[in-house]
């Protein structure tokens, strides 16, 4: 199966360095295939889901090897592996997890609009991601304020110092009057009001962990859109039907 060499970066340097990277791209390539031979035979929603997840870090691989300098949109170089994966994947999609999520216009959850995204036709998340979202969402919250705000300032990036939890660039405390304590700090300051407002999120802490992740991977890094994000999953869920109703 090909991939899309146009989304790599070329080669540089002498003879032995290109052959090793050459050595190590056909690696990759022959570990995504396996995958996907390997999804030829199988039969199980559990093993296809491992095999989705072992693809994207194939990927991922590839992508920080090879694709230095490309961010977005992010690349995708073994596109068409996963969607001949995602073929067989699709009988195992249950029907609930096709009923769009309701949103209304300029409705706010928690003090944060939510944004007007919709999945009338396709659901915003592939299945077998949504299965790891579910579990998260589930988890109990363990950490106090202190544990959580550890964790959270070794996972975000610089750009939760720049925005809002509104999602604002550059808004909140960088729009004082320059000279004020508030402007001057507005890089930590920003990032530690981040932080608090997202313990307050009335979801898993393992939820919004998550959220932080996709965020910082789709430039959507603010409170506003973890916040979505997790009220995106509760009302996905709010669609399932309960174990009895199955049985039924």
């Amino acid at each position: 199966m090909n991939i899309d060499y146009r989304l790599c970066s070329p080669f540089s340097g002498d003879d032995d360095f290109k052959k090793k990277n050459n050595s190590i791209r056909n690696e990759l390539i022959k570990q995504a295939n396996f995958e996907c031979t390997r999804a030829c035979a199988s039969t199980s929603q559990e093993e296809l889901t491992e095999i989705l997840e072992r693809l994207d870090d194939i990927e991922q691989k590839y992508v920080n090897k090879f694709c230095r300098g490309i961010m977005y949109p992010p690349p995708r170089p073994f596109k068409h592996h996963t969607e001949f994966v995602l073929e067989k994947f699709d009988a195992f999609v249950p029907e609930w997890y096709k009923i769009p999520v309701q949103i209304n216009k300029n409705e706010k959850i928690n003090g944060y609009e939510l944004y007007d995204k919709l999945d009338d036709d396709i659901p915003w998340f592939r299945y077998d991601y949504f299965l790891k979202l579910e579990k998260l969402f589930n988890e109990q919250n363990t950490m106090d304020e202190e544990e959580f705000y550890t964790k959270y300032d070794e996972k975000v990036c610089t750009d939760w110092c720049k925005m809002d939890e509104h999602g604002e660039c550059y808004g909140g405390f960088w729009k004082y009057p320059d000279g004020t304590e508030e402007k001057s700090n507005a890089w930590n300051l920003s990032r530690e009001a981040n932080g608090v407002a997202l313990f307050r999120l009335p979801y898993s802490h393992a939820l919004i962990f998550e959220t932080i992740s996709y965020g910082c991977n789709t430039r959507q890094e603010c409170v506003r859109f973890s916040n979505f994000m997790c009220e995106y999953v509760k009302r996905k869920l709010a669609n399932k039907p309960i174990e009895q109703d199955i049985k039924n």
